[in-house]
């Protein structure tokens, strides 16, 4: 059985409302995601969304530039399932 403590990349399908911030709160919280979504376009505006997100943060000086930018590193996007069979969880 799988234990929290031995997952360390995640990913989440879909880079909508729900899924781009299912990301970020995994990212932040310090797992390496793979975001995926069905075309190259949607993966880009989630992620972008994300980092306006973290960028606002910045500016209301509730995380530092170099957290928000370790946070958006940590997420990676994809296209295919295929990119996503190496998982944790």
């Amino acid at each position: 059985m799988l234990k929290m403590a031995d997952v360390k990349k995640i990913a989440v399908v879909g880079g909508g409302l729900m899924g781009s911030g299912i990301a970020q709160v995994a990212a932040t919280a310090g797992y390496q995601v793979t975001l995926r979504d069905v075309n190259e376009e949607l993966v880009t505006k989630a992620k972008e969304k994300i980092g306006s997100l973290l960028k606002r943060s910045v500016e209301k000086g509730k995380r530092s530039s170099d957290e928000a930018k370790a946070i958006l590193d940590r997420i990676s996007t994809a296209t295919k399932l295929e990119d996503i069979k190496n998982v944790d969880a």
